[in-house]
């Protein structure tokens, strides 16, 4: 029987397949993450860099560890920390993970450089604004490898409680599995937040984007000080963090276990609003199989329509959908009653 270990991977919220970008990455610029936004694991779980049975990828520890141990097959329970809310997450395991020994990880290397994969890399780090300058230095592709059915990631990550200081370790280091590890919800509501600049789809025009983009801004920040006087501001969250970097625009904590959560759309038509967050909001309060929110809120810059007003009657009464839009008026910069 494999002993059993527990290693964190760097913040990523492509699944470990390609690099994500600075998001959630740590600030400490004593770390080559903080220094260059991204880990060594970005990779780690992409399926095309398959050889053979194996997938061969890299976790982060130190060298003399690595050295200790290699040759030697663990089972590796996996965790990350959001680096934006220093929340700690549980995502997933890898069995029978082997080290790779000196020679393993050369020709491996050797197998990279032939197979053109370096290029693809480096042009996957320049997509998401990470430095590329030290890819061929650092050299850390690959140091484990695996086959891809003993890999196992959640599809909802679930918060880590440790108790104790299980998890105080110094940056990455694979240690044993702790046996009162504890998992917690995969979302808790916490008051407060920082408004954050929201993420508008591609248009024609760049100026068109700044201005959705504007827009937005000022609905989420309007909307954000109507509920705060309107329930308290230890009741309400924005950019409230969801597994692997979603957030959802706006939480108000109404009572016990009763959250409604709020959705800003600036598509041109409350038509569009509404089909741009409903999606959204039922994934962020269902998926895969929870409860986060009993009540789903889009706000928009439109004044609701008689056809809207009666699709959302008929989301709420035939699909018993606890969906409503409210509109946000643009010039008083009010959130206007009641829910529709």
């Amino acid at each position: 029987m494999n002993d059993k270990k527990l290693v964190r991977l760097c913040w990523n919220t492509e699944a470990w397949r390609k690099p994500s970008g600075w998001q959630g990455k740590s600030r400490n610029k004593g770390t080559h993450e903080g220094r260059n936004g991204y880990g060594g694991e970005e990779w780690l779980l992409d399926p095309t860099k398959r050889i053979g049975r194996f997938m061969y990828g890299y976790i982060e520890m130190p060298e003399s560890q690595r050295k200790t141990h290699e040759g030697s097959t663990f089972d590796l329970s996996l965790y990350s920390i959001d680096g934006d809310t220093h929340q700690r997450w549980y995502v997933g395991d890898i069995k029978n993970v082997t080290i790779l020994t000196d020679e393993e990880c050369e020709a491996i290397r050797n197998e990279y450089r032939s197979r053109g994969w370096l290029p693809l890399m480096r042009r996957q780090l320049l997509e998401v604004g990470a430095n590329v300058s030290c890819l061929r230095k650092y050299g850390h592709w690959n140091n484990v490898k695996f086959t891809p059915s003993d890999a196992h990631v959640l599809a909802t990550p679930r918060l880590l409680f440790p108790r104790g200081n299980t998890l105080r370790v110094a940056r990455y280091k694979m240690i044993n599995l702790p046996s009162h590890l504890g998992l917690g919800p995969d979302w808790t509501f916490q008051h407060g937040g920082t408004l954050r600049k929201p993420s508008i789809p591609r248009t024609p025009s760049r100026r068109t984007r700044q201005a959705l983009s504007d827009l937005h801004a000022r609905i989420h920040a309007g909307a954000k000080v109507h509920l705060e006087r309107a329930y308290g501001k230890r009741r309400v969250r924005v950019e409230s963090p969801l597994p692997m970097g979603q957030s959802i625009d706006i939480v108000v904590q109404r009572g016990r276990s009763k959250y409604t959560f709020y959705e800003v759309k600036t598509a041109p038509s409350i038509r569009l609003c509404i089909r741009e967050a409903l999606s959204q909001l039922l994934e962020y309060a269902c998926y895969p199989d929870a409860r986060r929110a009993d009540k789903l809120v889009v706000i928009g810059p439109h004044r609701i329509t008689p056809d809207a007003k009666s699709y959302l009657r008929l989301l709420r009464d035939r699909f018993h959908l606890p969906i409503y839009y409210q509109f946000f008026d643009v010039e008083q910069g009010r959130l206007m009653k009641p829910l529709q």
